[in-house]
């Protein structure tokens, strides 16, 4: 059986921590607020969207690798605004 994997989708209140999600080599939770699970899931608190999946297939793009999920469960507070981390900052989505 494939792995489960958990992930938390960021707001835009996350993207001013310090040393934020994308940063190496420093402890990306030292001021976040997350929580952990029963199952060993590790949640940031405030997220847009909570997400249980499992890794179904690692398409390699480049120097980059694409990994598409298995959603299995969803959590989604619509009333927060996700972000994308792209071109090395965090960025809001438009509708």
């Amino acid at each position: 059986m494939p792995r489960r994997t958990w992930a938390s989708a960021c707001c835009p209140w996350h993207s001013n921590t310090p040393g934020a999600c994308p940063a190496r080599g420093v402890d990306r939770f030292a001021d976040v607020d997350w929580r952990a699970t029963t199952r060993r899931a590790v949640f940031l608190d405030g997220a847009t969207a909570l997400l249980e999946t499992t890794v179904r297939d690692v398409v390699t793009a480049g120097d980059h690798d694409i990994v598409v999920l298995g959603v299995h469960d969803l959590d989604l507070d619509e009333s927060r605004p996700p972000l994308v981390f792209h071109g090395s900052a965090f960025r809001r989505l438009a509708s």
